[in-house]
């Protein structure tokens, strides 16, 4: 589970989101086959699936079930198990505050492509979800599906780990309103905004509170060490790059600086002590931000939904000449001749 570079989602929520389409061993093995994905693969723990394979169970699920809200429904009916070890580590949390950050902490160790963020404002306990930036734009239907599943899943976990239903104050979804939305406020039990800056659960401060039923101090602490250990492994091992990226385009998406300064910091680390971990790995920061803005600027034209000035301000870029003449060092092309290329 350490060696992710590319963004990719953990193999438990492409499997739950199969088995609960595919009722029996053959089903599944000809949806498998039919999206040309290896049906041993379902089996294996560590697996990270690409998000182009994401993109093709999620089509293929829409086009078999004839429902578009395909992870908001498979979402309501997961299991902690859809998390993996940290999903063990939430079910034996003390109170649902500590799993909620827990599931904020640790996920990184089994998927890149979406982030946990859990926020307390005056009245609420938010919980967010941010996809890996360039994802909504390069592969919006499977984007949506992963952070709809994952909403609904976080509610109805959270409802069984304390044996009693939990209903958030409010709900906003980053994606636009579909025709049929009534699904949503009846499976949130909440008012509904879409087309929102961010994805979030709103909860009251006094549900966070509650204990959870199979509380254990033991294993709590042995899942929670061996979570550690996984993220030891993703800071000091070989995916340290990847985490750096990570940072860096968890900043670039929310438009905020990305100075080696911020980053260090948000590692809790020293400038220095990155510096040598990059250097040890024959990268080093400047690198590493440049890729990422040359993979994000790509999706972002590719996706043809901004401009040049609008993908210039998302890079961070004070003005249009400064990004063509980053790209064209890049890729060998101006962003225009880059575009029509993409129409060809």
């Amino acid at each position: 589970m350490c060696q992710m570079e590319f963004p990719t989602e953990y193999i438990g929520l492409v499997k739950d989101v199969i088995y609960s389409v595919c009722r029996d061993e053959e089903a599944t093995g000809k949806f498998c086959k039919k999206i040309n994905l290896p049906i041993e693969e379902l089996d294996t723990p560590s697996m990270q699936v690409r998000l182009d394979v994401v993109e093709r169970v999620f089509s293929a699920l829409r086009q078999q079930v004839g429902q578009e809200h395909v992870g908001l429904l498979c979402g309501s009916k997961a299991s902690e198990s859809v998390w993996g070890l940290v999903g063990h580590l939430v079910q034996v949390s003390p109170n649902l505050q500590a799993a909620m950050a827990n599931l904020c902490q640790y996920y990184i160790c089994f998927s890149n492509a979406v982030e946990f963020k859990l926020q307390q404002e005056p009245d609420a306990t938010t919980l967010e979800l941010i996809p890996v930036p360039g994802w909504k734009e390069e592969y919006p239907y499977s984007c949506r599906q992963c952070v709809e599943f994952n909403m609904a899943a976080a509610l109805h976990i959270a409802s069984n780990l304390v044996k009693q239903p939990i209903a958030p104050k409010k709900v906003e979804i980053a994606f636009i309103q579909p025709k049929e939305s009534s699904t949503y406020e009846l499976l949130f039990k909440a008012p509904v905004k879409f087309n929102a800056t961010t994805s979030k659960l709103y909860f009251a401060p006094q549900a966070m509170k509650l204990s959870i039923a199979g509380s254990c101090t033991v294993l709590y602490n042995k899942f929670k060490q061996m979570l550690q250990d996984e993220l030891l492994c993703s800071t000091l091992g070989g995916n340290f790059r990847s985490l750096v990226k990570r940072e860096v385009q968890k900043r670039l998406g929310e438009h905020t600086a990305c100075s080696i300064e911020l980053i260090a910091d948000s590692l809790c680390m020293s400038v220095r002590s990155l510096q040598r971990r990059l250097s040890l790995e024959g990268t080093s920061f400047h690198q590493e931000v440049e890729e990422v803005k040359k993979q994000v600027a790509q999706q972002l034209m590719k996706a043809k939904q901004y401009n040049i000035s609008e993908i210039s301000f998302m890079l961070g870029y004070n003005d249009c000449s400064a990004f063509r003449k980053a790209f064209k060092k890049w890729t060998g092309l101006n962003p225009k001749a880059f575009s029509m290329l993409q129409q060809v």
